[in-house]
C-alpha cells in the first residue's frame, strides 16, 4: 500500500502535533525547562523516580562514567542547555518504554544500540576536535527515536513496512516511505522539533541515514557528518552487552588519545567550512575503519530493530 508522499507527510506532521510524547506528570517539568531561570531544585522535584534514574544513567554515560550521584548535581554539572536535552531525552525514553507494545520490537536492544552509537559519536567528535560533544552525544542517542514513535503510534504502518521490505527486498527506509509517506529519520526529527530540541540536532537525526551528497547544503554541518559516521560504525560492530560498556568506553578513550594529535594536526589551519568538511570526511572514514578493527568487527545482532 502506497500513498501520496506530500499528503501523508502532512498527515504525520498533524498527528505528531497532538501526540502525548511525554507522560502527563512531565508537563510541569517541561514548562520549567522553557525558563532558563528555573531553579534546579524545583525542577528536580518535578521528576518521577523512573525519569530521574534514566536521566542519571544518560548523564553518567555522557561523561564516560563520571560519577553523577544526584539529579541536582547532574543539572549543575551539565549546564542548563545540555541538561534540558538530557532531560527531554529521559522523558521521551521513559514515555515510550511504558507505551511500547510492539511484539517484535525490543526496547532494551534499542536503548543499548542508542547508547553505543552515542559513545561512538562522542569518541569520533573528540578525535576530530569537535567542541560540542554533548550535543553530538544527544543527536546520536536519539538518532532512531522515530522508530519508537512509529512502533507506538503508527504500529500497523510500521508492521506493514517491515513486511513490505521483507517481501520486496527494498530497504526499510524505502518501505516506510512507501507505506507512510515518511521514514523514521524524518519522523524523529519532527518529534524533536516539536520538543524544541536545537535545530542542528534535529537535522542530524533527520539525515543520519543519508549519504553526504544527499544532505542539503543549508543544514550540512560537522555535527551531522560525525553522527552519520557514528551510525555507520555502530552498524559494523556487535552490539555490546550493558556490562561491556564501561570497558568499551575505556577502549574508545585509548583510541581517541592515540589518534587525536595526528587528526587535529591535519585539521589545523583549515579555515573554510568546505575545506574542513572535505578533510573531515576523509579522517572520519579512516577513524571508522580503525575503531571497527580495534573494537572487533562482526555481524550486528540488532535485526529486531529493523533499521536497515
Amino acid at each position: 500500500m502506497t500513498h501520496d508522499t506530500h499528503t501523508c507527510l502532512q498527515e504525520i506532521k498533524n498527528k505528531i502535533k497532538g501526540l502525548p510524547l511525554v507522560d502527563a506528570a512531565a508537563f510541569e517539568a517541561l514548562n520549567l525547562l522553557n525558563d532558563p531561570q528555573s531553579d534546579y531544585i524545583k525542577l528536580a522535584e518535578k521528576i518521577s523516580p523512573d525519569v530521574a534514574a534514566r536521566f542519571l544513567n544518560i548523564a553518567n554515560s555522557a561523561f564516560y562514567g563520571c560519577e553523577v550521584s544526584s539529579v541536582v548535581h547532574a543539572m549543575r554539572l551539565l549546564g542548563f542547555s545540555q541538561m534540558k536535552q538530557v532531560l527531554v531525552t529521559s522523558f521521551l525514553l521513559d514515555h515510550f518504554s511504558k507505551h511500547l507494545k510492539f511484539k517484535v520490537f525490543s526496547f532494551q536492544d534499542y536503548l543499548r544500540q542508542a547508547q553505543f552509537c552515542a559513545a561512538l559519536a562522542r569518541s569520533l567528535g573528540e578525535a576530530v576536535g569537535f567542541k560540542r560533544t554533548e550535543d553530538l552525544y544527544t543527536a546520536a542517542l536519539l538518532h532512531n527515536i522515530g522508530l519508537l514513535v512509529m512502533a507506538v503510534y503508527f504500529s500497523e504502518a510500521y508492521e506493514a513496512s517491515i513486511a513490505l521490505a521483507a517481501e520486496s527486498g527494498v530497504s526499510l527506509l524505502q518501505a516506510q516511505t512507501q507505506v507512510m509517506g515518511a521514514a523514521h529519520p524524518e519522523i524523529g526529527a519532527l518529534v524533536l522539533t516539536r520538543l524544541n530540541i536545537p535545530r542542528e540536532i534535529c537535522e542530524g537525526v533527520r539525515y543520519h541515514r543519508a549519504a553526504d551528497g544527499e544532505v542539503p547544503a543549508a543544514v550540512d554541518c560537522e555535527l551531522g557528518l560525525i553522527a552519520r559516521h557514528a551510525v555507520t560504525l555502530c552498524e559494523k560492530l556487535r552490539l555490546p552487552q550493558d556490562t561491556q560498556l564501561p570497558a568499551l568506553r575505556a577502549q574508545l578513550k585509548t583510541v581517541v588519545g592515540r589518534e587525536r594529535p595526528g587528526v587535529q594536526e591535519k585539521l589545523r589551519g583549515l579555515t573554510t567550512f568546505a575545506q574542513r568538511q572535505a578533510l573531515l570526511r576523509e579522517l572520519l572514514a579512516r577513524l571508522t575503519v580503525v575503531m571497527a578493527q580495534e573494537l572487533e568487527t562482526g555481524t550486528n545482532q540488532t535485526s529486531v530493530l529493523a533499521v536497515a
